[in-house]
């Protein structure tokens, strides 16, 4: 990097360690950067005179005498539309072999949003998951983590939310990539056709671990961009935060600083702070809703990065393999997004909470039933119908599976204002049994207390998805029904219902509340 004219030059370092290295300088700004020998560094210390430079490719082959300039700036992002669809690395250079970007050079790492000029989250994004639309509802401005083990397939989980999300622009920042999951986010991207919504900053297990520490204000700062000058809905997705906070601590360690937890240092509450603390929620319209993923070492989620992550966060999304199906879902008991009760029943279908909880106590109970089988314990028969059940609602509900917004119409539309069991003009079937009355009346006042109905399970609760939804929805009219022929189809088209679906499932849901309460009626 050329130096300018009249540009003062230091030719004298009193220290160097494997990361870093100090002299004496004045007139120095803290997170300036400078050249040392040629390679980029930055300002992460001032004590008086004594200035400490934390050199991104690392200290090995610089000398004592080696020069030292500089630059008068922090780190830069040039912004500009041309983003979209770009792959940089950790100092905003292309490497996907484009052209270099023109616009506005913006330094990177400024401050949060004052809370006054913050609005209350409100808006709903669906990422077509149905454990995180269903159970944990995201919110526009929210900052969310995924806690994973290592060996969890958390990118492929990170490239499904980016493809599905109801949002205008994805912002990738990857720490620590293998070349393998980069290439796999790249042709993800690129086959899907989302390149044009998508900017994307990377740094591979190649590059210097310390270039890490740049990644995150990189993806936020072009973040803010387009939120703030374009008023769009923005998604940031961080992976991993692990190596983030690794790189942390290599710079600490090397600084003499005194280690905290696990070895991290005593500052990683504000540094992941400063991250997080950028999701926001604008009154012109924009936001930034950031994701990240921080893997658990051992899954042990009481270690530093983890623990001091759940302190910042708005929740967090659980990431398992279950080993009834074998596939990694999202833990329907250790997630939670605290913001979900602004959306839930008001941005997405009225009953989405009663559809949440009596979805999550089938679970707990068929969860309930296997640690009784495995003891040793008899089983009632609402205990081998859940346990028979659970496999089908781990796939529906917390697996990773689309949620197709499809429409209940015609047929459907009014087979479901009256139950499964309705005929074409939506009256429920109504079969004369002895003394006159109605099968459907008789076997509600036998078989179904209000108890029941309010919280949707039982030892005889109503069997199959569609009658626990009627049952929730409408207390006092289940009906005997049939079983349907596909269980894990309802709740997908649930789960795409419950997030706003077409105007014709509007015009749908309009008519079946006309014609239930007509029923009820």
């Amino acid at each position: 990097m050329a130096t300018k004219a009249f540009q003062k030059i230091y030719t004298k370092i009193t220290q160097i360690t494997k990361a870093t290295c100090s002299l004496k300088a004045t007139g120095v700004g803290y997170d300036e950067l400078a050249t040392v020998n040629g390679k980029l560094a930055q300002v992460v210390k001032i004590a008086g005179d004594d200035v400490t430079l934390q050199v991104f490719e690392g200290t090995e082959g610089i000398p004592t005498n080696a020069e030292v300039v500089f630059l008068g700036k922090s780190p830069t992002l040039k912004v500009s539309e041309q983003l979209a669809g770009r792959f940089f690395n950790a100092f905003g250079d292309p490497i996907d072999g484009g052209p270099e970007i023109e616009g506005q050079e913006v330094e990177i790492g400024g401050p949060s949003v004052n809370p006054v000029r913050r609005k209350q989250p409100s808006e709903l994004i669906a990422t077509g998951i149905a454990g995180i639309d269903l159970n944990n509802t995201l919110v526009s401005g929210q900052k969310i983590p995924f806690f994973a083990d290592p060996d969890q397939p958390f990118n492929q989980v990170m490239a499904n939310v980016a493809l599905r999300a109801e949002t205008d622009k994805i912002i990738l920042g990857g720490m620590g990539m293998t070349n393998d999951d980069y290439l796999y986010f790249k042709n993800v991207f690129s086959n899907a056709g989302a390149l044009d919504r998508i900017v994307s900053f990377m740094n591979t297990t190649e590059n210097p671990p310390v270039e890490r520490l740049l990644i995150p204000d990189m993806a936020l700062t072009a973040a803010e961009y387009f939120a703030v000058n374009n008023n769009e809905k923005v998604l940031v997705l961080l992976t991993d935060m692990t190596s983030y906070a690794d790189a942390l601590a290599i710079v600490s360690n090397r600084m003499d600083q005194i280690p905290s937890k696990d070895s991290m240092p005593g500052s990683l509450y504000s540094d992941l702070a400063k991250i997080y603390e950028k999701a926001v929620q604008f009154p012109s319209g924009g936001s930034i809703t950031i994701i990240a993923v921080t893997t658990l070492s051992g899954g042990d989620i009481t270690h530093a990065v983890p623990d001091n992550t759940g302190y910042i966060t708005e929740g967090q999304l659980f990431l398992r393999r279950d080993s009834d199906i074998g596939k990694v879902i999202v833990d329907p008991f250790r997630s939670l997004s605290r913001l979900k009760q602004l959306v839930t029943g008001k941005k997405t279908r009225k009953d989405h909470p009663q559809v949440m909880n009596a979805a999550v106590r089938l679970y707990a109970d068929a969860a309930n039933a296997k640690t009784k089988m495995e003891n040793g314990f008899d089983l009632t028969n609402y205990d081998e119908r859940s346990i028979n059940k659970k496999t089908t609602f781990v796939v529906k509900s917390g697996g990773l599976l689309h949620g197709r917004q499809e429409t209940f119409a015609g047929r459907r539309a009014e087979r479901d204002a009256g139950g499964l069991g309705a005929r074409r003009g939506g009256q429920p079937r109504r079969h004369r049994g002895r003394a006159g009355v109605p099968r459907m009346e008789r076997q509600h006042h036998q078989h179904l207390s209000h108890a029941i109905v309010r919280q949707g399970l039982s030892e005889r609760a109503p069997r199959g998805t569609q009658q626990l939804l009627y049952a929730a929805r409408f207390p006092g009219k289940v009906p005997r029904v049939r079983q349907p022929k596909r269980p894990a189809a309802a709740l997908r088209r649930l789960a795409g219902q419950l997030c706003g679906g077409a105007d014709g499932g509007k015009a749908a849901r309009a008519e079946r509340d006309r014609r239930a309460a007509a029923l009820s009626g």
